[in-house]
């Protein structure tokens, strides 16, 4: 996570991602869209690099109500920009994704989260997660407990938590490896601690200070939390930590989002949380290799005992798996998971994260 690029690498990767100046990923062709789907929503991303993007949304209805939704942004740490069109997906399966007219896949919860497999010019690019810009984070209740997965190109699973306290102060904490040892999930501090500020050129980013360096985020008070990590190439997404054990029944729905394989593929898809114990319906489409993987748990979904909204999915096809998946859960809004191998040393799987849209 701490590799520093040689000069030729960013000579080849600017003339690689470099249409005009300073912008790649540009498409000015119009797709009719349905109308309602999005009003100019613009989010903050960060992508599991630790880049910081800004994005936005839009919508123009034509003369027949037709509807054309387009997106365009600027990825603020390579100072490149780019834009296109999105459209429904026809596949069932994806119902609510949106195809990119290059072809990549974007999930929005309007005015709440965005998530998506655009690379915004960076190659190691390979799922980037947003928050809505549109809050004057001076004016909101940030304070709280956050827990989190770090997404980066070698370590798809470190997970624990932040503790974003009213004195202008935060602490955070790694969970131990062997989750079954959790029996109380504790593990908002040990890890560092540092500063944190509203930016005072960008209302809607908080800046978080530890070591004297300055890492940007977002906040969406009581529901999300995502800290982009330029220096060590990685971005950190945590959400609300509830202080009581959430229910099943609570969780249920069909959420839509991405999954990351430890081997760099990407799939698009849905995991569907029952309302009592019994087995998870799920879909991935992944792009390399083309794969579909679908099917239904062998096993029943059940809350963690020691974290308040984990709840655990073991799944084995004897001779080829026998992995467990975890379901971190914000009730109604998403989750974020992550599987691990139950044979030998093979360790993760995969983790992602996925929004509830319909």
């Amino acid at each position: 996570m701490k590799k520093l690029f040689t000069v030729i690498f960013l000579l080849v990767l600017y003339l690689s991602c470099t249409v005009y100046f300073n912008s790649c990923g540009t498409d000015t062709t119009t797709n009719p869209q349905t109308p309602g789907s999005s009003n100019n929503n613009s989010y903050t991303l960060s992508n599991n690099y630790g880049d910081i993007v800004k994005l936005t949304v839009k919508s123009a209805s034509n003369k027949d109500n037709i509807t054309a939704l387009t997106y365009e942004w600027i990825n603020q740490s390579l100072n490149m920009n780019g834009n296109g069109t999105m459209t429904l997906e026809t596949n069932p399966n994806l119902a609510g994704v949106y195809k990119t007219s290059d072809g990549n896949y974007i999930i929005e919860q309007p005015d709440s989260a965005f998530i998506s497999s655009i690379q915004f010019c960076r190659p190691e690019s390979k799922i980037g997660f947003g928050i809505t810009s549109e809050k004057n984070l001076n004016t909101l209740t940030l304070t709280g407990d956050y827990i989190f997965i770090n997404y980066a190109q070698d370590t798809i699973d470190a997970f624990g938590g932040y503790s974003i306290k009213s004195d202008g102060t935060f602490t955070w904490g790694l969970a131990p490896y062997d989750i079954s040892t959790i029996s109380n999930f504790n593990y908002f501090q040990g890890g560092g601690s540092g500063t944190w500020a509203v930016s005072s050129s960008d209302s809607s980013i908080v800046i978080f200070n530890s070591g004297g360096v300055n890492i940007e985020g977002v906040v969406y008070p009581g529901k999300y939390m995502i800290i982009g990590d330029e220096v060590n190439h990685c971005v950190t997404v945590g959400i609300k930590y509830p202080s009581v054990p959430v229910d099943i029944s609570q969780v249920a729905g069909t959420y839509r989002g991405f999954d990351y394989t430890n081997d760099g593929n990407v799939g698009v898809g849905f995991y569907t949380m029952p309302s009592t114990a019994a087995q998870l319906p799920y879909y991935f489409s992944y792009n390399n290799p083309p794969l579909i993987s679908q099917g239904i748990s062998s096993g029943n979904v059940t809350r963690h005992p020691g974290i308040n909204n984990c709840f655990v999915v073991r799944d084995i096809k004897p001779g080829e798996w026998d992995f467990n998946c975890y379901v971190i859960m914000l009730s109604g809004e998403c989750l974020l998971h992550f599987a691990r191998s139950n044979i030998g040393n093979q360790g993760s799987n995969s983790c992602g994260f996925c929004l509830k849209i319909n």
